[in-house]
C-alpha cells in the first residue's frame, strides 16, 4: 500500500521469514453451518424425540451487565455481573410430542404437588454442532449447566394455511461451557 511499510519477521519483507509470519489455517476450512448439530439430553433424557422433531435451536448467549465509574474526566468500565439468555427450541408437533411435553412440564410443577424442588428438574442439556462431514474432532459442544423448560407454547390452530404445527419451548439454564472437541 503507498504510504506503509508491510514487515515480516526481523523487520525483512517476504522470503521465508514472511512465509513463516503469515502461516495459517490452510485455504480450505472446514465451517461450522446451521445444518449440522444434534441435542442430547434437553432437560432429560429425550434424544429420539429430539432427533426427529427439533425444528432449530438457538445456543447460548453470554452476556456481561457492565458498571460504571466516573473518573476525573473519564467514564471507567468493570464487569459487574455475567448471565446467559435462554435457549429457544422450536419443535414440529408430532404424534407422542404433546404427552413428552406434558411430562417435561411435570417435572418442574404439577397441580398436586406445585412447584418441585429444584434438584429434581434442573438438569445438564448438550448441544453439538459439527462441519458437514460430522467429524467428532472438529465439533463444538456446548453444555448447559442446570437447565429446565420455563416456557412451553403448543402453537396456534388455524385454516388460514397447511403448515405443520409447532411447538416453541424457551430452556432456561444457570450457565453454559462451550468447549471445542479434542
Amino acid at each position: 500500500m503507498p504510504g506503509f511499510r508491510v514487515s515480516g519477521i526481523s523487520g525483512t519483507f517476504g522470503g521465508a521469514e514472511k512465509q513463516a509470519a503469515t502461516a495459517g489455517p490452510p485455504s480450505t476450512r472446514d465451517y461450522h453451518y446451521s445444518y449440522t448439530w444434534q441435542v442430547l439430553e434437553l432437560v432429560g433424557n429425550y434424544e429420539y424425540l429430539l432427533i426427529t422433531t427439533i425444528k432449530d435451536i438457538t445456543l447460548p448467549t453470554f452476556t456481561v451487565t457492565t458498571e460504571t465509574a466516573q473518573g476525573a474526566s473519564l467514564e471507567y468500565k468493570f464487569a459487574k455481573s455475567v448471565s446467559y439468555d435462554d435457549v429457544k427450541v422450536t419443535f414440529y408437533d408430532t404424534v407422542g410430542l404433546l404427552a413428552k411435553m406434558k411430562e417435561w412440564r411435570m417435572s418442574v410443577w404439577t397441580p398436586q404437588q406445585g412447584l418441585k424442588v429444584a434438584n429434581e428438574y434442573k438438569k445438564n442439556s448438550r448441544i453439538n454442532v459439527f462441519t458437514p462431514e460430522w467429524v467428532a474432532d472438529k465439533q463444538q459442544n456446548f453444555t448447559l449447566y442446570g437447565s429446565w423448560p420455563s416456557v412451553i407454547r403448543h402453537g396456534e390452530l388455524t385454516y388460514a394455511n397447511s403448515d405443520v404445527k409447532i411447538v416453541e419451548a424457551t430452556i432456561t439454564y444457570d450457565w453454559a461451557e462451550e468447549q471445542p472437541s479434542v
